[in-house]
């Protein structure tokens, strides 16, 4: 059992109470309401009097060219300036000047001519043999003592730097030949090349080892540099 106050149940309304008309109400004419009509007299001078304030001429448009005749506001020349504005409007076709580079006031460079193949001189024969003798002659002179010093030159095969020709004239001392060999042969490095080439290595290898062999030099460099300048200090008394 609920304490709480039942509240009494009240009768629904049906929707036919919402749309219900009084019988009398149906039979009554209904009336609408009566609109003046205005003539169409009216309706012209309402727009001229609208209107009255507002100059009879019109700027000309934006897009008219710069060159066309301006237009006065002056009443008399009103029919005059609004026929020509309509015949340059004619003869002005929308989107002309933009891809004229020529017209005033474009930021657009003019295109340069092309080249005219026509009145380039020939390529002369000589240019197209390249030899010593078109060359000029300070140019000619020096491949020709440039040829004669590379001829002098040895042959680079096994046997140089490790080879030593004895003068004849002087006599053929076979000691002071085998020194002058050995000192070569150290100079040159023979003998580090030969353990070099003589087994295969590989490309990781080789390559750590003239990473090592550049640092070493580096850093003898720059140890003897290092020295030298205490010493140089302290010969100043540093």
């Amino acid at each position: 059992m609920s304490a709480t106050a039942q509240r009494p149940a009240q009768p629904q309304r049906k929707d036919d109470d919402y749309d219900y008309v009084p019988e009398r109400e149906a039979e009554r004419p209904q009336s609408r309401p009566q609109f003046g009509q205005s003539s169409q007299q009216d309706t012209t001078q309402a727009i001229n009097d609208l209107f009255k304030g507002m100059p009879s001429t019109r700027a000309p448009p934006a897009y008219m060219p710069r060159n066309a005749p301006k237009t006065t506001t002056s009443s008399s020349s009103s029919s005059s300036s609004g026929d020509e504005a309509r015949a340059a409007r004619q003869k002005h076709v929308f989107g002309s000047d933009f891809s004229s580079p020529n017209r005033p006031g474009s930021r657009r460079p003019q295109r340069p001519q092309g080249l005219n193949f026509d009145e380039m001189a020939p390529v002369p024969a000589d240019l197209l043999n390249p030899t010593f003798s078109n060359k000029p002659s300070d140019a000619a002179s020096l491949a020709v003592q440039q040829e004669e010093a590379f001829a002098n030159y040895p042959r680079l095969n096994a046997t140089y730097g490790r080879t030593v020709d004895l003068d004849s004239q002087r006599g053929r001392d076979i000691v002071r030949g085998i020194g002058m060999l050995g000192s070569l042969m150290a100079r040159n490095s023979i003998k580090k090349d030969f353990n070099k080439q003589k087994f295969h290595e590989r490309g990781g290898l080789k390559r750590k080892r003239l990473a090592s062999e550049r640092w070493r030099a580096r850093f003898k460099a720059g140890f003897r540099e290092v020295t030298g300048r205490v010493s140089e200090l302290t010969r100043k008394g540093w």
